[in-house]
């Protein structure tokens, strides 16, 4: 099967997407889920507004043998980014599988220190929040086609 035959056979399945969203703006959580829901065909998106609950609904996952999200979405500044910053640690910190779980720092913020300072503690990826619907989708998009369709992860994971 050529690349591109691949490309379109990956393209054309359903996207079961199982996403937790830390978010603490209800406006943002609106467009996201908007944009999720265009970009996913089965999507599971959980939304907390704050650190806390996230630690608490990754732990529950695995207390009740639920399957954790795929990936993790931050938004840095919680409403402070040392609290965005303090998530990551955590969730690198913890035993196998949620350390191993995707976290995309999602952030308003295109400052060069905070992209960097991200990365060192654990982040995944990093993108700047878009600044109008059009953009988000097409964020939203390509997060899909990146995470669901041309990334490999280990079949053996509780998170698939």
């Amino acid at each position: 099967m050529s690349h591109s035959e691949t490309a379109k056979t990956a393209a054309s399945k359903p996207r079961k997407a199982r996403i937790l969203i830390i978010e603490d703006s209800l406006d943002h959580w609106t467009i996201i889920q908007n944009a999720i829901n265009e970009s996913f065909d089965l999507p599971v998106a959980v939304r907390v507004s704050n650190a806390e609950q996230a630690l608490s609904y990754l732990q529950n996952a695995q207390d009740m043998g639920t399957p954790l999200p795929q990936v993790v979405l931050l938004d840095l500044y919680l409403p402070t980014r040392q609290q965005g910053w303090q998530f990551l640690e955590n969730v690198k910190n913890q035993p196998a599988p949620v350390s191993l779980i995707p976290v995309v720092v999602l952030s308003h913020s295109s400052d060069p220190a905070d992209i960097v300072e991200s990365y060192d503690r654990g982040a995944s990826s990093y993108l700047t929040k878009p600044t109008d619907l059009r953009a988000w989708q097409t964020c939203f998009q390509t997060l899909s086609e990146y995470w669901w369709d041309a990334v490999r992860l280990p079949e053996s994971r509780s998170f698939q």
